[in-house]
């Protein structure tokens, strides 16, 4: 084909650098096949990963942060499956990650819910993990009162009290200055 070894080279190296998502096929439960693109997660979704760290890791996450947050809070349908058993668990005053985990049929979503538990933002102090934590709740708070807003149909009044009242719990929480706090053990977060 006149092409040189290394001409050939360098047009794959090209094709690699141009940033074409990598594409997977998976054989999941149902039998049917899909393809799965590799992407990175949005700021929102690593917010709300972060945050099921922060919840199934340290029991005091969950007292600092219930008053802002809840299940409800997480817009990602793997995110929120496992916010909605992880707070339950908590409630129950226990955590399994391996029975959150098989909250999901799928392999896949197995090992992505298995993930989770691990997302992660290295901290050398006791007051950066504090911020760290902080601005987690704050981002999903402020990122599911954005998403709330723009589905509200406007008929039921109901739900605009809840959402003015999200609205003013984050903007108090804002303007308070709040830090929430965390147990600080080995530097890593």
């Amino acid at each position: 084909y006149s092409f040189s070894a290394e001409g050939l080279r360098k047009m794959v190296v090209r094709m690699a650098m141009a940033g074409t998502p990598a594409e997977r096929y998976t054989e999941p439960v149902s039998g049917e096949r899909r393809v799965i693109r590799e992407k990175k997660d949005s700021g929102m979704v690593t917010s709300q990963k972060l945050m099921l760290t922060y919840l199934a890791n340290y029991p005091e996450a969950y007292s600092e942060s219930k008053d802002y947050i809840g299940p409800e809070d997480f817009s990602d349908p793997l995110c929120r499956k496992i916010a909605e058993g992880l707070y339950e668990q908590i409630k129950e005053g226990r955590v399994s990650e391996a029975a959150l985990v098989n909250l999901f049929i799928d392999a896949e979503e197995q090992t992505q819910a298995a993930q989770l538990f691990h997302t992660n933002i290295p901290v050398s102090s006791a007051a950066e993990q504090d911020k760290a934590f902080t601005d987690t709740v704050d981002r999903l708070m402020k990122e599911s009162n954005d998403a709330r807003m723009k589905v509200w149909d406007g008929k039921n009044p109901e739900e605009l009290t809840e959402l003015i009242n999200q609205k003013r719990r984050m903007e108090e929480f804002r303007r308070g200055g709040k830090v929430l706090h965390l147990p600080f053990a080995n530097g890593t977060g």
